[in-house]
């Protein structure tokens, strides 16, 4: 996931005169932050409507066996240029703006969740709001779509951005996972991978001599080898997710979150374990073998 895209929340709690959060996030998956507005409305402090511009960040929080969950921070301020819906006054306008809302949410892959927030009432004193339901804004939502599932079985290359493709050397346990410029029809064996499925939304990376590719310890700065594929249970370093990177180009991503590193890019580079950066050395794309 890397373009720009809109996610609209409606965050409630039970009763009558409970406040309801409507907020509109512009999300930018780059950075990995989000900006926007929100209003409140309620009947229990004054003032009865707040507006508040929205800044913030989030990350993912993987598990297995769940879908993804998103942990989101946001900080408001008094928007100035909005009407309120009842005639009230907005809270905290002077000189300096301070903030007037702050806002957690978790996320069901940017679906419903649960928020806890903050507003400022009319004499200065934070009102809490914790356990509230979150559902999406059906009316103007619009989340990304979300990219199509690799075809498992048959041989791919695995290309970087800058077109080398991942190259298995000997074929051997431990041989060292390198970029190499692609080769022709008569000698490539060693730069064909196919994805089989290993639960969960993983997969394990095969060669055309049934190794895999292997994380080592899941360790930032590891290489990655070939090495026997492991059926015993123990091979959470032999499991890999593709999460879209836009353009047809995936993350290829580790069980506990690291992504495969082409470095730089260059002719003969160890392809490596690092965290997560979005950078172009992490972007690859399965392609036909020529």
């Amino acid at each position: 996931m890397s373009d720009l895209f809109i996610a609209c929340y409606k965050i409630t709690t039970p009763g009558v005169g409970r406040p309801v959060f409507s907020v509109h996030l512009s999300v930018y998956p780059a950075q990995d932050t989000v900006h926007g507005f929100g209003y409140i409305t309620q009947a229990i402090n004054q003032p009865l409507d707040i507006a508040t511009k929205l800044d913030g960040c989030y990350f993912p929080i993987l598990l297995m066996g769940t879908p993804e969950k998103i942990s989101l921070s946001a900080t408001g301020y008094p928007d100035i240029n909005w009407a309120p819906l009842h005639g009230s006054s907005h809270s905290g306008i002077g000189p300096v703006l301070l903030p007037n809302v702050k806002l957690q949410m978790v996320l069901d892959d940017w679906q419903e969740g649960v928020a806890s927030y903050k507003y400022k009432d009319n004499n200065d004193n934070w009102q809490t709001i914790t356990n509230a339901k979150v559902e999406l804004d059906n009316s103007s939502i619009l989340l990304p779509q979300k990219a199509t599932a690799p075809i498992t079985g048959d041989f791919k290359n695995i290309v970087i951005s800058s077109g080398k493709v991942l190259d298995g050397t000997g074929l051997q346990d431990g041989d060292n996972v390198l970029l190499w410029s692609k080769k022709g029809s008569d000698n490539n064996e060693n730069q064909k991978w196919k994805l089989e499925d290993a639960g969960d939304g993983y997969y394990f990376i095969t060669s055309t001599n049934d190794k895999v590719l292997d994380g080592t310890a899941l360790n930032s700065g590891d290489n990655i080898l070939l090495w026997t594929h492991k059926q015993d249970g123990n091979n959470e370093n032999q499991k890999w997710k593709l999460e879209d990177a836009g353009d047809g180009y995936y993350f290829i991503t580790t069980t506990n979150g690291l992504a495969l590193d082409g470095t730089t890019q260059g002719e003969g580079d160890n392809v490596l374990l690092w965290t997560k950066t979005g950078g172009d050395n992490q972007k690859w794309k399965l392609e036909d073998v020529s």
